[in-house]
């Protein structure tokens, strides 16, 4: 099994690329297809056509080595445990998280569920819910502070996640303490 890590062009495109003919179909009634008895979905195959056409043509592909199907390496790890501790006050993307170990996104959830035993919005989750858990044992904030201080959208999100993680509400979990 083998994963495609990099599509790259291989050559160059000829100034005058062969003309693509929608199979069993003549100029016209390509022409009256487009516009008009096939509309959106017709446009759609002829795009998938061209892609595959330029994808066979002029395109170069690099295998990733199968061996290398791993997880993230320790420095990987500790690279993403930063970035999300620095950035729990705000949003985290996926591409953000791929970007910074410099993989595509595909190979990044692989590696990261792997690497982490859980998905990327799992962990980045229970890292805000930890957080608010430090700020409200540690902290006189109100939730609704605690909330955007930890990433969440507003105290109700901060409370589902934390219901459903601890079984308490953040008002009870400190109360408790």
């Amino acid at each position: 099994e083998h994963y495609v890590d990099i599509v790259g062009v291989a050559g160059s495109i000829p100034a005058a690329p062969t003309t693509l003919r929608p199979a069993g179909f003549g100029r016209q009634a390509a022409r009256n297809r487009i516009l008009g008895e096939g509309g959106p979905i017709y446009v759609e195959a002829l795009g998938l056509q061209l892609a595959v056409h330029l994808l066979r043509h002029y395109a170069s592909f690099a295998f990733g080595d199968p061996a290398d199907a791993g997880g993230l390496s320790p420095a990987q790890v500790r690279c993403l445990e930063a970035f999300v501790e620095a950035h729990l006050h705000g949003p985290i993307r996926l591409e953000d998280l791929a970007g910074l170990l410099g993989l595509g996104l595909w190979t990044f959830n692989r590696r990261f569920r792997q690497a982490f035993g859980r998905p990327a919005y799992a962990f980045v989750v229970d890292r805000r819910v930890e957080r608010a858990k430090r700020l409200l044992r540690d902290g006189d904030l109100a939730v609704k502070q605690v909330a955007a201080s930890c990433g969440f959208s507003d105290q109700a999100h901060l409370t589902r996640m934390f219901r459903a993680r601890l079984g308490v509400t953040p008002a009870q979990f400190r109360k408790r303490l």
